[in-house]
């Protein structure tokens, strides 16, 4: 996330997206409507499983992976928009992460980065997102 060269996190238009775009895009849409209805049950330990599993197992472990060849490819386009696509993506589970950074600052030899929580955590694109 450090060498990203966009200036914003926001989504490149909806034709433009390859196909593991719009699955992450999906599964994000996905996690978001899980994790509130658990938050809306008082399920702490749920929301939290299910936001870890979805940063290692969705973000980490396949979409990062998935675009590790468009982001050292020669398309400048496809390049900037998986690049826009993992910042968006970030950006929107980066909430769940202060919290840990806040409890153990000293851990990671530097200081946990200001972030206030994004305004709306929904695409809005339709049923899933797309």
């Amino acid at each position: 996330m450090m060498n990203l060269t966009v200036e914003d996190c926001a989504l490149p238009p909806v034709d433009e997206l390859d196909l593991e775009d719009k699955w992450v895009l999906s599964r994000l849409n996905k996690l978001i409507r899980d994790v509130t209805a658990n938050l809306d049950s008082y399920e702490l330990g749920v929301a939290s499983a299910n936001v870890y599993d979805f940063i290692w197992d969705i973000y980490c472990d396949w979409y990062i992976e998935l675009t590790k060849t468009r982001l050292t490819g020669e398309d400048a386009r496809s390049k900037e928009n998986a690049q826009q696509v993992l910042c968006y993506v970030g950006s929107r589970c980066w909430p769940c992460c202060i919290r840990s950074c806040r409890l153990s600052p000293r851990r990671s030899g530097r200081r946990c980065p200001q972030r206030r929580l994004p305004d709306d955590l929904s695409l809005a694109r339709g049923k899933d997102g797309i």
